[in-house]
């Protein structure tokens, strides 16, 4: 299997393929980011295979769409090359008719810059990642406002929650649609026509995915690629639904998000368990007041939940996930996981919501109290 990392080692090889007219930079939401060769015709292609997934759940090219995402990254990036970015941005919003608004919004005072956003532009549709958007809908459920335009929301994400569907479906009154993919392979799978979310289909005939025994997803590019990618290795673990007889993957009912987001935490009979941090955060992530839970190692064995919750006074909201814990985790022994209160979300790669924070990314300087788990 080709590894992102193997890519990263070899990146001066990779560099040097011929014929190679620009760049396709990953996020680095896996590790560090690196650059992938472009071909002449790849533009085509990638525009291609997001309308194949589009145009048969009601929407269409040049429709007004709001993208609620941080694609510029600030970090390693030169001035010049910054600037050329957002020139590229803004010719892509003229000549597709879109707009582009913060999708890192870790608080409601950010919610509400995108919602005065969507009211003045009044787009067809949302794209975007699926923390930036719930928190517009849950700001505009709070404040009443409501948006007759609005017909569609794209989560593009390897990890969309349900609960951030229904969120988004209430607070906004859309259907919501899910693009999966990756920037060095463009859009493998969408949701499927008629279906709202879930399931996606696979794009089998530009994409071959198959998953290994953990059922982290595999890929081999099919379509005219000046670099294809042979059993490549996406770091995402899939749930297929429908599989032919081959064992390629038609269907996905779910993307699980990344196979490396798991901490450990103590048991109460002295094992050391290993845990997908997905889950830990969705036991508070949606409790009343709770903006964002994001989870930490500090050691081996004790977990932390750093969580956004500035309109709840501290000892409510350790109260709401001690109980939250220990009603659905009773396994867990006392003192294995910890809240930590953040002012913000932390954020990841290029604006993305990383659900597991490296160590040296916890603020020391933030209150951090034992959940009683009883």
């Amino acid at each position: 299997m080709l590894t992102k990392q193997q890519l990263r080692e070899m990146h001066d090889l990779v560099l040097v393929t011929k014929g190679a007219v620009g760049t396709y930079r990953t996020s680095g939401s896996t590790g560090e980011p690196y650059d992938f060769p472009r071909g002449p015709n790849e533009f085509a292609d990638g525009y291609m295979s997001t309308w194949a997934s589009r145009i048969p759940n009601g929407l269409e090219p040049f429709d007004s769409f709001v993208l609620a995402a941080n694609t510029i990254s600030g970090s390693g990036v030169s001035g010049y090359a910054q600037a050329k970015a957002r020139l590229i941005r803004a010719a892509k919003d003229v000549s597709g008719n879109s707009w582009k608004v913060n999708g890192f919004l870790p608080n409601p005072s950010d919610a509400d810059a995108a919602i005065r956003a969507l009211k003045l532009v009044r787009p067809k549709y949302v794209v975007g990642y699926p923390s930036a958007i719930a928190s517009i809908a849950r700001r505009a459920a709070e404040r009443g406002q409501s948006f007759a335009h609005l017909t569609h929301v794209i989560l593009t994400s390897e990890s969309v929650y349900a609960s951030d569907v229904r969120l988004i479906e209430e607070g906004l009154s859309v259907r919501v649609l899910i693009e999966y993919g990756a920037i060095e392979t463009g859009v493998i799978a969408g949701t499927s026509a008629g279906a709202n979310g879930w399931p996606l289909s696979v794009l089998w005939w530009r994409t071959l995915v198959r998953t290994d025994a953990d059922n982290e997803a595999i890929v081999t590019t099919l379509s005219n690629r000046l670099f294809p990618l042979i059993n490549y290795g996406l770091g995402d673990r899939l749930s297929p639904t429908r599989l032919t007889e081959a064992g390629s993957v038609v269907t996905i009912g779910q993307i699980e998000g990344r196979s490396r987001d798991v901490v450990t935490v103590n048991g109460r009979d002295g094992a050391l368990r290993i845990v997908s941090a997905r889950e830990i955060s969705s036991l508070v992530r949606d409790l009343p007041g709770v903006y964002s839970a994001q989870v930490a190692q500090p050691r081996e064995g004790l977990a932390e939940l750093l969580v956004v919750a500035p309109e709840l006074p501290i000892d409510r909201v350790v109260r709401l996930m001690s109980d939250a814990l220990g009603r659905n985790r009773p396994e867990f022994a006392p003192g294995s996981v910890r809240a930590r209160l953040v002012t913000r979300h932390i954020e990841g790669a290029r604006g993305k919501r990383s659900l597991v924070v490296p160590g040296g990314s916890i603020p020391s300087d933030s209150p951090v109290f034992d959940l009683i788990l009883l």
